[in-house]
């Protein structure tokens, strides 16, 4: 209509904010650098034992990555390794029946049963 509005207006420039924290050191640590171990997922009905494990693992200071799908294990340890994670837990129906967890080292290949209630401790160790 030919009328004239005031306005004004501004860029915050986030990624230059971003790196600009990055640079200075001003991540919390626990978002700083890349995920040290993924939380695989067998099947639809184990689900919800590897949220609770990978939200019981961030509670404790671990920078944890849940892979999204229930694929093979074979793509979902590729995942880890193209994003150089090192290790990898295992949620198996029959791991949970015996109250372990199946650790996978996927540098060497070895691969362990731990106590659940030992799996922090566990992963704190071999990561320090």
């Amino acid at each position: 209509s030919g009328q004239q509005i005031p306005a004004c207006g501004f860029s915050l420039g986030l990624e230059r904010i971003l790196l600009l924290m990055e640079e200075q050191g001003l991540f919390p640590e626990k978002l700083a650098g890349q995920p040290q171990v993924l939380v695989t997922q067998f099947d639809e009905n184990t689900v919800g034992a590897s949220l609770q494990l990978a939200r019981k693992l961030r509670t404790a200071g671990l920078r944890v990555d849940l892979y999204p799908d229930n694929d093979r294990y074979g793509r979902q340890f590729k995942y880890a390794e193209e994003r150089r994670i090192r290790y990898a837990l295992l949620v198996s129906p029959r791991e949970l029946e015996q109250n372990v967890i199946a650790l996978k080292d996927l540098e060497s290949g070895d691969q362990t049963e731990i106590p659940a209630a030992e799996i922090i401790d566990t992963l704190q160790a071999k990561l320090t």
